[in-house]
């Protein structure tokens, strides 16, 4: 069967044009079956979970829209159970560009996608460095895992029955309450840097 790749991206209005330069880019890719823009007035639909438990956050007081919490739901609600259907997130700030090179390179990341249920870029910095002692405890993290190279949240791919399962599993943790994602945070370990919201879950 053939897989389908959808594409998503969430912007406010204050991002309505880089997300209006992303769709455009993506268009010109033409490696995509769906292309999605999520605004804030179409959250509720995408992200109906969050809305109802976040509302009073989901403004532009605060980082990302309510520090990203809408973007697990909105993954896990377009990724389906489809078992050849895959997801690639791409914040609105993101660029495209259409070259042979960057598509070959793309169908190579679907590829991977598709055998191991992601693709997700790990950064040089260690978890502990960007997340909150709170969330490394929830986690129950070992010190050599508190270490680990952090995975990067402004884009990915997820597919397969595996990359939806991560999808729940991450809203889940989302929805354990405000407190797992808000900069608000105390008695940190000597490393800690900052909070990188939805990206530390």
């Amino acid at each position: 069967m053939k897989w389908k790749f959808v594409t998503a991206s969430f912007g406010s209005n204050r991002y309505h044009q880089s997300a209006l330069r992303l769709i455009k880019q993506a268009r010109e890719m033409k490696s995509f079956t769906e292309i999605i823009h999520v605004t804030d007035e179409s959250l509720g639909k995408y992200a109906p979970k969050v809305t109802k438990a976040y509302s009073k956050y989901l403004n532009e007081s605060f980082p990302g829209f309510g520090f990203y919490s809408w973007k697990p739901e909105i993954i896990h609600t377009l990724l389906s159970d489809d078992p050849n259907q895959g997801l690639i997130y791409i914040d609105a700030g993101c660029e495209l560009h259409s070259n042979f090179l960057t598509r070959r390179r793309l169908e190579h990341m679907k590829r991977t996608a598709k055998i191991k249920g992601h693709f997700i870029h790990s950064l040089k910095y260690p978890e502990i460095f960007y997340t909150k002692s709170l969330v490394l405890d929830y986690f129950k993290l070992s010190q050599s895992q508190r270490f680990s190279p952090q995975a990067q949240a402004t884009w990915f791919m997820l597919a397969g029955s595996i990359g939806n399962e991560i999808s729940v599993k991450w809203l889940d943790v989302t929805l354990e309450g405000i407190e797992m994602l808000s900069d608000h945070y105390e008695n940190e370990a000597e490393e800690f840097v900052t909070h990188k919201f939805d990206q530390s879950l």
